[in-house]
């Protein structure tokens, strides 16, 4: 059991958001607050230590929309090549004697704060696994939140994949954790999604 809750969040905020068109989804509004506003709001509320947040495109922007809260801000000039550089970024980073790291994508605003902490929760009862998942009817979602002790292979990632050459790679490691809604499928990229609201 980790006893501490000593877990930071790193929230990836750095694509291009090509499948928006010409708009960073992260900055549109919803209910008169941009997207990223919404998801690191959530993240507050929850049981998280510390927040990083990793931009890329539109690197001002995010910034100003985000002014005067208690963040840490890490750029990665390599944005273009690909989640896995945003996550290696935001995992280089992390504090000293951090247990685990919290990975949320700015484009789940629908996530909440009661859905973080579960994930949190199973995380510090477990002592066996690694990679713990939130589930809703069988489908794997968002945020993950990965313990320390695989912070070393995060490094090796490439591409636009995120961990989930991670997850493959070591099944054993795994904790799925059943989640009550399907928040944690819901992100938004593009503009039909946002209609879909």
């Amino acid at each position: 059991m980790v006893n501490s809750s000593n877990i930071t969040a790193i929230i990836l905020a750095a694509g291009q958001s090509q499948r928006m068109g010409e708009k960073n989804k992260l900055l549109l509004n919803i209910n008169k607050k941009t997207m990223i506003k919404h998801v690191v709001d959530t993240v507050k509320l929850s049981h998280i230590m510390n927040i990083i947040i990793v931009t890329g495109h539109e690197d001002k922007n995010i910034k100003k929309y985000l002014n005067g809260i208690d963040v840490k801000f890490i750029h990665n000039h390599s944005y273009k090549t690909g989640i896995s550089s945003s996550l290696k970024k935001g995992i280089a980073a992390l504090p000293d004697q951090c247990d685990g790291a919290l990975i949320c994508l700015g484009d789940m605003p629908l996530v909440n704060h009661n859905d973080i902490n579960q994930i949190i929760a199973a995380f510090k009862i477990d002592a066996i696994h690694d990679i713990y998942i939130p589930v809703f009817n069988g489908r794997w979602g968002n945020p993950v939140l990965i313990g320390n002790r695989l912070f070393n292979k995060i490094k090796n990632l490439s591409g636009d994949m995120g961990a989930k050459q991670l997850f493959k790679n070591n099944p054993d490691l795994i904790y799925k954790i059943e989640m009550p809604n399907d928040n944690i499928l819901k992100d938004f990229d593009t503009a039909r999604s946002f209609n879909d609201m």
